[in-house]
């Protein structure tokens, strides 16, 4: 039998402390679709850049960053309609995601809109 829920929810929040100041606060839009009202909410991220074999992928550009988000703090599921500001007002759409229930984080591959 895996862990439970919570207690991957602990290590994701025991991960947030350990990376300190790279975390940083972001406003998720979330989104039914492209053109619909986005419901809004602050939540903690960690974004950094690509490297290494994952942008050898297509699907992956050089501009693009990786955020981990904690499942604890996203009771919603991303969809590629969802779109993040960061603190210096740039937006960043989801193109994908992975992680969720039954693990610690999401991973959002985002892409950097306005």
């Amino acid at each position: 039998m895996g862990l439970s829920q919570a207690t991957l929810d602990q290590m994701g929040r025991d991960a947030f402390r350990m990376y300190g100041t790279m975390a940083e606060a972001v406003t998720y839009h979330q989104k039914a679709g492209l053109d619909s009202t986005p419901a809004l909410a602050t939540v903690t991220a960690l974004i950094d850049e690509y490297r290494g074999i994952a942008l050898a992928t297509e699907a992956v550009l050089p501009t693009d960053r990786r955020a981990r988000l904690l499942v604890a703090q996203v009771p919603w599921t991303p969809s590629d309609y969802d779109e993040l500001v960061r603190a210096d007002g740039s937006v960043w759409r989801v193109q994908s995601s992975t992680g969720g229930i039954g693990h610690s984080f999401y991973i959002l591959q985002l892409r950097q809109v306005a």
